[in-house]
Order: structure tokens, then sequence, then C-alpha cells
């Protein structure tokens, strides 16, 4: 049984829908280039052009601007591989329309400030415990599901924290991380916002990454 251990911004639609086919070929043309290179989504919108395969998604019929993305992916991609030594793979952004995880542990990290959202990092059991191992310099096989739980949230902890100091301008503030595991555990994001979900792969084995966040109505 799973156990617990403790809209992005919207920009409105005009305009946005007017991209002609030949753009929206050429966008996803680009994503597949830049998908086999794991490089960060261009910073730009995209055409929500029925069928295409683009940079950035719609949520609702408004665009996602990639800034507020991009973090998130550099981050986790420079945890992997300055920390772990481990390169990782990005494949094709998706929105995330159901709440099972996709792996069996999740760190769970909490945004709150300007914006507000949720930052989800989930391993296979194969890298969060090769991971873990790397993390502690111990033989894989002596790890604990303790530590590989610390380890997870460790992670996720890296992920948003050095996200949140490339988003200054939304003066973030970061929960402590909650782990979650379990084969397909569920993680429920508020219903105000739809989370992207990016899967990535590796020498050791597939893990995913999802964002959600919201802009905080100022008040008039």
């Amino acid at each position: 049984m799973p156990r617990a251990d403790g809209p992005l911004p919207r920009r409105p639609a005009t305009g946005i829908l007017s991209h002609n086919a030949d753009r929206s070929a050429r966008w996803a043309r680009r994503q597949a280039e830049t998908a086999a290179k794991g490089d960060p989504i261009e910073s730009e919108y995209a055409p929500c052009t029925p069928g295409a395969s683009v940079f950035v998604h719609c949520l609702n019929g408004a665009a996602v601007k990639a800034e507020y993305i991009n973090p998130f992916l550099d981050a986790l991609v420079n945890a992997f591989d300055m920390m772990l030594g481990c390169a990782v793979r990005r494949g094709p952004l998706a929105l995330s329309s159901k709440n099972l995880a996709t792996h069996d542990y999740s760190g769970v990290i909490g945004l709150s400030g300007q914006a507000v959202g949720t930052v989800v990092v989930s391993l296979s059991t194969a890298v969060a415990r090769k991971a873990t191992a790397v993390m502690l310099m111990t033989p894989e096989d002596e790890v604990t599901r303790e530590e590989i739980v610390d380890a997870v949230g460790e992670l996720a902890n890296m992920v948003a924290g050095a996200a949140k100091a490339k988003l200054e301008e939304y003066d973030l503030s970061v929960s402590l991380p909650s782990v979650i595991t379990g084969e397909g555990h569920e993680i429920c994001f508020p219903s105000n916002v739809t989370p992207i979900c990016v899967p990535y792969q590796s020498d050791w084995g597939p893990l995913t990454l999802e964002v959600g966040m919201a802009m905080v109505p100022v008040p008039v």
C-alpha cells in the first residue's frame, strides 16, 4: 500500500491560435531535435494547433510560458549530472491528466509566494537506489529503505531550490520535502493547477519531473 512520509500563468488566447500550419510544423520539428539533445524548451509561446507536438503546451486554450518550466528542467539535469554523475535524457512534455505517480518513489516540494505550486521528482526503484548509493558513497546492496527516502527528498529539495533561485521575481519559498512511496501512489495538485509532466531516461532507469504553478491573484 502507498505510504506518505510526511494554472500556470495564462496568457490570453488572442493571437496565440493564429499561428499557421507551417509555423506549427517548424515547432514540431524543433521540439524533436531539442528533446533528443535534452535541451530546455524555448522561451516562447507555442502554437495551440490540435495534434501538433509543441514546446509549450496549452491549458484550456491558453499557453504556458516556458520560463516557468525551464529552471526546473535545468535543475534536475544539473543535479543528476554534477552531483550523481548520471546523464539524463528528456522525453516529450505532456500535461498530466491523472494523479497517479509514474514511479515508486516521489519527492514532493510545495512552492509559495507570488506563485504557488508543487514540484514532484518521481524515481523508479532502480534509479532511487542507485542515486542513494552514489550520494552516500555506499554499495548499492547496502542502502536501506530509510536512506532511499531521505535521498529522494534531498534530490527534490535540490531541484526546487535551484529553480527557485532562477525565479526570484516570484519571491518563492519552498517547503520541506515529503516523500511518498509505493506502486501507483497518488499525488494531488491543487484544482486550479494542471501540472506539466516531463519524463526522463537514464542509464539507471526512468524518472519523471512534474511541475504545476499558479500565480497568486493580486488584490485590487
